[in-house]
């Protein structure tokens, strides 16, 4: 899963999940600031199997999971 941080620094992170959050959730992460999910789209990417001799392409879906940050209510 992508999380994308919808602000001007752009960052994104490439994370596992076992499940993909809903808007209007919480992503709270180790250190930093909490982030709120603002939309989610999913992504169909190529991924070639090198094993398979009959060059089929596989394609993953990838859940990419916009954030923005959470205003902090005390510097109002």
């Amino acid at each position: 899963m992508e999380l994308i941080d919808t602000t001007q620094q752009g960052r994104m992170f490439a994370v596992r999940s076992p499940c993909v959050p809903r808007i209007g959730e919480i992503v709270e992460p180790e250190k930093g600031e909490q982030m709120e999910v603002v939309g989610v789209s999913h992504v169909m990417m190529p991924n070639d199997d090198p094993l398979d001799d009959r060059k089929r392409q596989l394609r993953t879906l990838v859940p990419h999971v916009l954030l923005k940050p959470i205003d902090d209510p005390s510097e109002a």
